[in-house]
């Protein structure tokens, strides 16, 4: 049975597809649109790698094919990475 990742409800329904053509769910107790944790862990996984593939110094065009990601994708991500936080 899927839960809400929000308020833990049970109930729990599709609601159409993201741009990227994975499901959508819509909790009716809080009312948050989400997808699966798995498409989180996917993301996670693809970042990983990129910031892997960075620090072994591919170039962007071959990250970009590697990961099937967009280079302007990759580059926001490095971006965000390199830009200092404080």
């Amino acid at each position: 049975m899927l839960r809400c990742k929000k308020c833990g409800s049970t109930n729990v329904k599709k609601n159409g597809f993201t741009a990227a053509r994975r499901q959508k769910y819509h909790c009716k107790a809080c009312g948050v649109h989400t997808t699966t944790d798995a498409a989180a862990r996917e993301r996670a996984a693809k970042e990983a790698m990129v910031d892997n593939l960075h620090l072994e110094r591919v170039s962007q065009r071959g990250i970009a094919r590697l990961t099937g990601m967009s280079r302007s994708t990759i580059i926001k991500r490095l971006k965000k990475d390199l830009s200092p936080h404080w």
